[in-house]
């Protein structure tokens, strides 16, 4: 017979009589063996110890409460740890069909008031769009977006797709990816109204496509700085693998002259490196993540650019 509402090895919850119990057990064991201790030792020695009580019987307490918390999960009534939550969409799961096949979504945001947003690819029977969805906190989609909750657009002629997104303070919407051009990837990006509508002010009727090595060419991060301006991390095909492009773009959306040569900083590192992430810390500095192939085995990597686009020496 176990512990009353201690869940063992096939759950995680402990609520009711069990958080008590529990509790003194804990208690009960050590004040039997502090007992048993002062029996034991003389006196001096116990004089030596007194101090330490205290603080080991506020350690003990202190770790039991924490256990108790970790258990108790929020409630008396919480379930188990890592389920799904039934409050959102059907079940915990919410599926949403876009076009007419081979919908994806690479990136998610939550928004302060906590509306989700979603970012990726939508098939229009033909090539890959870019696809925008919002959806409200209970998982239904956002109606006062675009009237549907979705968007999607048509960057180039051929495939588009979306695998970074970031939310500016004003609630503009920026999304960035590649655009199939001629044959080859180039970055491609977008940026749209808090309610839906590409954002006219920003490159051509709200997209900016840069073609930068003449082959493929692919954003794959996204981070805003302080001043607002959009800086991303991509890759770039080379003759012999891909490099690792940093590129900062200003408001409007034109790439930023201060910024490594021409708005666009170059890294090869390896035969091969691919960024996956990046993210402006408080001085400006761009740390980005992915990984690089060397020597037959594929490494973790990590670099830091100065705000103007080279690399940091100090990191």
């Amino acid at each position: 017979m176990g512990i009353p509402g201690w869940a063992g090895a096939g759950g995680a919850k402990v609520h009711g009589v069990g958080y008590v119990m529990f509790a003194s057990l804990v208690g009960t064991v050590y004040d039997i063996f502090l007992e048993w201790y002062n029996e034991k030792m003389y006196k001096t020695a116990y004089d030596k110890i007194r101090q330490r009580h205290v603080l080991m019987k506020r350690s003990i307490s202190v770790l039991a409460a924490c256990i108790i918390l970790l258990f108790r999960a929020g409630s008396p009534g919480a379930v188990e740890i890592g389920a799904l939550d039934t409050t959102f969409g059907n079940e915990g799961r919410v599926a949403t069909a876009l076009g007419h096949f081979s919908d994806q979504a690479y990136a998610v945001t939550v928004l302060p008031d906590g509306r989700i947003l979603a970012a990726g690819s939508s098939s229009n029977g033909a090539d890959l769009d870019f696809a925008l969805v919002r959806y409200n906190g209970d998982g239904s989609l956002d109606t006062t977006f675009n009237s549907n909750g979705v968007v999607t657009t048509q960057v180039g002629r051929d495939d588009d797709e979306a695998a970074a997104l970031a939310v500016q303070d004003d609630g503009y919407i920026v999304v960035a990816g590649y655009s199939v051009i001629d044959g080859s990837r180039d970055f491609a990006l977008a940026r749209y109204t808090p309610d839906g509508m590409l954002d006219y002010s920003f490159g051509r009727g709200g997209i900016v496509v840069t073609d930068y090595g003449g082959q493929d060419d692919e954003i794959t991060a996204l981070a805003l700085d302080d001043e607002g301006r959009i800086v991303v991390a991509g890759y770039s095909t080379g003759t012999t693998g891909r490099v690792v492009v940093v590129a900062r773009y200003l408001a409007q959306g034109v790439l930023d002259p201060s910024f490594g040569y021409e708005g666009i900083s170059l890294t090869g590192i390896g035969d091969d490196a691919l960024a996956r992430s990046i993210d402006v810390d408080a001085q400006g500095r761009i740390v980005v993540a992915g990984s690089f192939y060397y020597d037959e085995r594929t490494e973790v990597m990590v670099l830091r650019l100065t705000s103007d686009g080279e690399l940091d020496p100090a990191f």
